[in-house]
């Protein structure tokens, strides 16, 4: 008797396919990798749920399977952006093969069988031996699509998938395919926005319709780093942001009435001059955004530049990226979310940058002032 897909089944199906679909619906990167792996596991009933991202230190992000995600990293001979290599040379049969193949949905089957093709035994592979086997994974399924990047790729595995029966995980996959790559499409997408606006090289921030903050410039982060009263400007942006909901309303042909487009904020430093546009939806936000520009008046001063870090701080190039972002007051999510890398790899910069800087705190002044130093000959 054939399989089918039943009413429970296709629900969780469409729950998973929905998920994939929507990263902008999330607050940051991590947030919308952890619906994922929660719908993509469920759905095929996996004890870990590993999703990666293709970046420069692997990109391995799970919520139950770290002790796993280190297992496979004792046997990477070379991590880059593209891909990693491994010592085992049967995983890297898997991924030459697979993208000459065009393979993107993939279960156990199918890699012993690319595998094998290339000469080589699964089953006898150290990687599968030393780390699967070793962790209880004798079965495995999931999605796999090359970016410009490198591979993403989003598997649950386990001792066994509930969906191997009934040959209903080959078309689940295949079904599912699809709205993998479009919602990397759309993460690519965001990527671009934010880097175009960043390359104007104006102090920006946006907002959704509820006042939130969804990106912030670099140069925004440089103006405020360098004023003790940042505080006071972030406040003024947020609460011109939520004002600001009803340009979009007026757009639709509903009433604009007093809304404003422009504020002034001032500190013991220097007076702002901040001014709303409306950017439509998709841009930043699966709903239409705010777009607040921030002028001041008087010229301060600004953080340095990632390779004058590195020069005068021996900082590596992610470190000088984390310790500016730190400074321009991000936190490890944000700034996880912002470098595409996970949680625990930031704060394991964090921790070499403090010690580079010799402070003992991660207070955003203390970091901000000790870059400035830098900039200025003060270190």
């Amino acid at each position: 008797m054939a399989a089918t897909l039943t009413p429970a089944v296709l629900a969780r199906l469409e729950s998973t396919s929905r998920a994939l679909l929507s990263p902008l619906a999330f607050d940051d990167t991590d947030t919308w990798r952890r619906a994922v792996n929660a719908e993509f596991g469920a759905l095929l009933g996996g004890s870990h749920t590993l999703f990666r991202l293709p970046t420069g230190d692997g990109g391995h992000y799970t919520d139950d399977g770290e002790d796993l995600v280190a297992g496979l990293m004792t046997f990477a001979q070379d991590v880059t952006p593209d891909m990693i290599t491994y010592w085992d040379e049967a995983p890297n049969v898997w991924h030459t093969d697979r993208r000459e193949l065009g393979i993107e949905a993939f279960s156990w089957d199918v890699v012993a069988e690319v595998v094998r093709r290339g000469g080589l035994d699964v089953g006898r592979a150290p990687v599968w031996n030393e780390v699967f086997f070793r962790h209880g994974v004798r079965d495995y399924a999931g999605l796999i699509t090359t970016r410009p990047e490198g591979d993403a790729i989003l598997w649950s595995l386990g001792p066994r998938l509930g969906t191997t029966d009934g040959g209903l995980q080959g078309p689940m996959l295949r079904m599912l395919a699809p709205a993998f790559r479009a919602g990397l499409d759309a993460l690519d997408r965001l990527a671009a926005h934010r880097a175009a606006l960043d390359a104007v090289g104006e102090p920006l921030a946006a907002y959704d319709a509820d006042g939130r903050e969804v990106f912030r410039s670099a140069a925004l982060g440089d103006l405020l780093a360098a004023d003790p009263e940042a505080a006071t400007v972030e406040a003024a942006l947020g609460a011109l942001a939520r004002q600001a909901r009803r340009v979009g309303f007026g757009r639709r042909g509903e009433t604009a009435a007093g809304v404003p487009v422009a504020a002034e904020v001032t500190t013991a430093r220097t007076a702002y001059r901040l001014r709303v546009a409306l950017l439509p939806a998709g841009a930043l936000h699966p709903t239409e955004a705010f777009l607040v520009s921030v002028a001041p008046a008087r010229g301060l001063h600004v953080l340095p530049a990632p390779d004058a870090l590195r020069q005068s701080l021996g900082l590596t190039r992610r470190e000088a990226e984390v310790a500016l972002l730190v400074a321009r007051g991000l936190s490890n999510a944000e700034i996880a979310d912002r470098l595409f890398v996970s949680v625990h790899t930031v704060r394991h910069h964090v921790e070499a940058v403090m010690g580079k800087l010799e402070l003992t705190g991660r207070g955003r002044e203390a970091v901000a002032a000790a870059l400035l130093s830098c900039e200025h000959g003060g270190i």
